[in-house]
């Protein structure tokens, strides 16, 4: 675990991996595909977590959406990229299984989940982000691309 590593987003990675162990402890069933989804899921936090938490300086209001995407290097966006989808590919795969002995274990580690994508989504753009609400069904494709440009929408409307 990253315990010297004090910021939301490594706090949200310490949380994700103690719910996930849990689940792993408890989980029968599709025991496999929860491990594979939770490496991966690791395996890019591990390589990303320090570059994106470099860009927790102080200058950087994190509270602002996709902030620290514009101030991320190249590098940074894409390990944040490639740490956003796997962690969302991972959320969509806690939605698929259910049942079994562990749903309370799933359903924290859904939530864990989600708190992990929220931290990493000011390092992400905007399409990202949209792109994790119209498929988590928080947003339908029209309403995205309103919000994300409104004269666009108004004239190529999402059939």
């Amino acid at each position: 675990m990253h315990d010297d590593i004090f910021t939301p987003l490594g706090q949200a990675y310490d949380d994700f991996k103690r719910a996930v162990a849990e689940l792993q402890r408890r989980w029968r069933g599709e025991r496999f595909e929860l491990d594979r989804g939770a490496r991966d899921v690791c395996e890019w936090m591990d390589r990303s977590l320090g570059d994106l938490d470099d860009l927790y300086n102080g200058e950087i209001d994190m509270l602002h959406p996709h902030v620290a995407f514009e101030h991320a290097s190249e590098q940074q966006r894409w390990l944040a990229y490639d740490a956003y989808k796997t962690t969302l590919g991972f959320r969509m795969y806690l939605i698929r299984i259910t049942g079994g002995h562990a749903e309370r274990e799933r359903e924290f580690a859904a939530v864990m989940t989600d708190a992990l994508l929220d931290q990493l989504t000011p390092f992400v753009s905007r399409a990202e982000d949209a792109g994790r609400r119209v498929v988590m069904g928080d947003e339908t494709l029209q309403q995205s691309v309103e919000r994300l440009n409104p004269e666009l929408a108004r004239r190529y409307p999402v059939m």
